[in-house]
């Protein structure tokens, strides 16, 4: 199952502009999510 669209509605808006899904395990009981940061500055801080 494809789980992208679900996984931007429960996160904070934005989290997928610095954050790279990495990893997915669905477990009986838990499902565990990895993320590495992107290597990205934000607007605010993007002065050229």
């Amino acid at each position: 199952m494809n789980y992208d669209n679900f996984l931007r509605f429960i996160f904070p808006d934005g989290m997928f502009d610095y954050f790279e899904m990495v990893g997915f395990n669905e477990l009986s009981d838990k499902v565990e999510i990895y993320f590495e940061e992107k290597n990205t500055l934000s607007e605010e801080y993007d002065h050229d």
